[in-house]
């Protein structure tokens, strides 16, 4: 299964999760140990960019909630929950093991919402190369600037 469709002129990577009826969508499940999140680097001087690894506290591994169209699947976003925050606005939607069982098979499902503080660890890198692409509109990459300097990732 490809990741995406195609809609128009874009492709459907992440789709918003809040005010949708996903009913009578093809619910799909991707099953991770962890996902990644690129920002732009706090301090000036550093080149390439922070990348963040987000893992599930007290599970080897966890389901992201998807939704397949095609021959293709999009990715579930939501608010970003207290632990995301500090570094992005939104957030995949993350489900746990036994959540995630719960959201294929039941008609509406109200797990897709932020997680909960203290659900999720977090592992920065620094000066990280990227194949992002700018965003043409800004100038500058899709990312959340205006993050806090100290969060989860500091304290570790």
């Amino acid at each position: 299964m490809a990741t995406g469709w195609e809609e128009g002129r874009q492709i459907i990577f992440n789709l918003k999760s809040e005010g949708k009826d996903f009913a009578q969508a093809r619910r799909v499940l991707i099953l991770a140990t962890g996902y990644y999140e690129y920002t732009e680097p706090m301090e000036p001087r550093v080149l390439g960019h922070e990348q963040h690894f987000f893992t599930m506290k007290g599970e080897r591994w966890f389901s992201l909630a998807g939704i397949a169209m095609g021959n293709g699947f999009s990715l579930l976003t939501t608010k970003a929950g207290l632990d995301i925050r500090p570094y992005c606005k939104r957030q995949l939607c993350v489900l746990s093991p036994s959540a995630g069982l719960d959201w294929l098979r039941q008609p509406h499902h109200d797990a897709l919402g932020p997680s909960g503080a203290g659900t999720m660890s977090v592992r920065t890198l620094y000066g990280v190369k990227t194949f992002a692409i700018p965003n043409s509109r800004s100038g500058g990459f899709p990312h959340d600037n205006s993050r806090q300097k100290s969060g989860p990732a500091a304290a570790e």
